[in-house]
This record gives C-alpha cells, structure tokens and sequence, in this order.
C-alpha cells in the first residue's frame, strides 16, 4: 500500500468508530467509556490529518501538533479503561504521563530537536498504550473474552512505538538510519491501521459483551436484596439432583415471621429495609459456595451443596439467632427484632423432584411456624 492509501484508510477507520461510539454513548449504561473513546478517535483523526497537513504547512510539524493529539488521545483511551473496568483507577497516573509528554514536546520544539520530540512521543504512547492493556486485562473484567483481542490491539501499538523509540536512539548514537524515511512512515500507518480497526472492533464488542452478561446476571436475581430470584434457585437445586456425582445437599427453607404485621405497622418501605438487613444477616453465615434466593415476600431459601446434616443444622441455627438477636436500626425511635421460622430437608434427593424437596422443607417451615416460630424443624431422613 502507499501513503495516500493507507492515510486514507486510517482516517477512514477512525471516522466510522468515533461515529459509533457517539451513537452508543446516547445509551446512559455506555456513556462514560464510549464517550472517551469517541473523543479518542476524534484526537487520532486530528493526529493523522496533521501529519497530512504539516507537508504543506511545515509550522504543524514545528509546533509537533499531531504529536500532542496522539498523546491526549491515547490518554483518554487509558481513561476510558479505568471507567470501563469500573476500578480506582489511577486517572492522576495518565494525567502525570500525558504532562510529562508534553513537557518533553515543548522542550523538544524550544530547542529544535525532531529527534527527541519523536522520542518523547514514542515512550509516552507506548507507556500509555501498556497502561491500558493492562486496564483491560484486570480480573474484574473477567468473563468478558473480547477484552483479549483488545488488549493485544494496544500491545502491538506499543510494540510498535517502542520499536520506534529504540531506532530513533540507535540512529542518535550511531549517525546511521536503519529504516529509510518511507519505509518507516509506511510500517508505522499499516501498524496503526491494525491497531485502530482492533481496538475499535474489539471495544464495541466488549461493551456489547458485558452488557449482554450483565442482563443475563439481572433476570437471575432479586432486585430488591440482589440475591439470588426463585427461578435462578430452582434451577440450581435442579442441577444438583440430576447430578452424576450426587452428593448429600441441604436445603433450607425460611420465612420471617409475622411480616405482614410488620408491613402494616411500619409500612413497605421499612417492609423493604427489613428484608435487605435480614439477607445481609443470612449472607453473614452461610458458605461462600452456598446459594441463597428469595422466592418471593419475605420467603428465601438456601442450597447448600455437598454437606452434612450437622453443618447445615448449626448453620440454620446461626441463622435463626442472627436474625432474631439483631435490631432493625432503621425504625425510628424504638428497637424492634425480627425473628425467623425455618424449615430444613437433608439428603441426595434419590426419586424427588426439585418441587418435592422444596415442599419438604416448606412442610417442615410451617411446623415451625405453627409449633411457635423462631425454630428450625428438620424432615424426616426418610424423606431424603
């Protein structure tokens, strides 16, 4: 390809990624990340047409203009990183970085040195360039497989820049060019064709990506409490009795008692704080490979694979008297706690279905319930 070709098909490139990343930042859950990378785009289409005009406009060059708008724009990429991965992100860290490259710069045209404002660029994209690999590959973004590609898109820019920064000081040192001046405006546009057209494709399908994941997340939980919905919790319960390898699992039933009273007295706002305190007391005593759901109301449930009756008895227990020994804070004026009745089944489930065994436990639930609340009752083995 020649220059023209490959100028043209950078600008190209950015053009039609800076336009949709406009339009996917209209969406309220893309717009802090895909608004930086349009604006990204937009500073590397800057860049790019600088480079075209600096020929017949040498004072853009002097002033090294697309130099300055490569380094802002990789900076915004690095910062559309950090609100992607949705992590403390070390914003100041790129502001130190794009600073110090602009430095270098200003430096670099005070006294006249191309040479040394090619280097300062080179070292700040790659340093940049790394930084946001690195964002992408945090394990918070874990599960989301187009963050790979899109890493190595951002590794072969700064691959590219330090190969670049290494030749310029080979030359400086040695008064000898390696790479002629079209051969290397050459391999640094098809470098940064590639780099652009993956960083591009590969961000719009992350977003995409974990968008996807995060509703697939939301039709399994609860929205109130943020644990686990009754479909999410049949369907796990399910899993476990059809397994080959089945092991003894237990489950246990529970409903707060006399709820609707409490509704009505205090009403369904407090009604709503009650049950997040008393999924965050549940939370505070099971395993962390337990599964705990709210089937609905003030009616959760746990499946505790691969346990004994005993663990899973103490753990109902610490439960129960969790619960009934903590205040709710959030009723003014007065302390009032709330207690628990649960229901426990045990065992391998041979011959049941995921109902039955839910029914099982919900029997024993209500023995508890009418033999005087806050206890658990355990089925009969028999039933296992």
């Amino acid at each position: 390809m020649d220059i023209a070709t490959l100028l043209s098909s950078n600008l190209i490139v950015l053009l039609v990624f800076l336009v949709s990343f406009a339009i996917i930042s209209l969406k309220a859950s893309f717009s802090p990340y895909s608004r930086d990378w349009s604006i990204a785009r937009g500073c590397l289409m800057l860049a790019v047409a600088g480079f075209i005009f600096e020929i017949s406009h040498p004072w853009i060059g002097a002033l090294s203009l697309p130099e300055l708008c490569l380094i802002f724009g990789f900076a915004i990429d690095y910062r559309a990183s950090v609100r992607f991965s949705r992590m403390p992100g070390s914003i100041a860290v790129s502001s130190c970085v794009l600073g110090l490259g602009a430095a270098g710069l200003v430096v670099s045209i005070g006294i006249g040195n191309e040479q040394l404002a090619r280097a300062v660029t080179n070292g700040v994209l790659a340093t940049l360039a790394l930084m946001t690999a690195v964002r992408y590959l945090h394990p918070n973004l874990s599960g989301l497989v187009s963050r790979f590609p899109l890493a190595a898109g951002f590794v072969i820019i700064a691959a590219e820049n330090l190969f670049n920064l290494g030749e310029t000081l080979l030359s400086n040192l040695t008064g000898t060019d390696f790479v002629s001046d079209t051969e290397h405006v050459v391999y640094h546009l098809l470098t940064s064709l590639i780099y652009v057209t993956i960083t591009g494709a590969f961000s719009l399908t992350l977003a995409f990506e974990r968008t996807a994941m995060e509703q697939s997340l939301a039709a399994r939980l609860d929205p109130l409490t943020g644990i686990f919905n009754r479909t999410e919790f049949q369907s796990r319960l399910e899993h476990v009795l059809t397994s080959d390898n089945r092991q003894s699992f237990a489950l246990i039933g529970i409903d707060i008692d006399h709820f609707k009273t409490f509704n009505d007295t205090f009403g369904h706002l407090a009604g709503d704080n009650a049950l997040k305190d008393v999924t965050r007391l549940i939370r505070s005593c099971i395993r962390k490979n337990d599964c705990l759901a709210r089937l609905g109301g003030e009616e959760f449930a746990i499946l505790m694979p691969d346990t004994s009756l005993k663990d899973a008895h103490q753990i109902a227990e610490r439960i129960r008297a969790q619960v009934s020994q903590s205040a709710m804070t959030f009723i003014p004026d007065r302390t009032y706690r709330l207690t628990i009745s649960a229901g426990l089944f045990h065992g391998k489930g041979y011959g049941l279905s995921s109902e039955q065994v839910m029914e099982i436990a919900d029997r024993k639930l209500y023995e508890a319930k009418n033999g005087g609340r806050n206890r658990v009752m355990i089925a009969d083995q028999a039933a296992a």
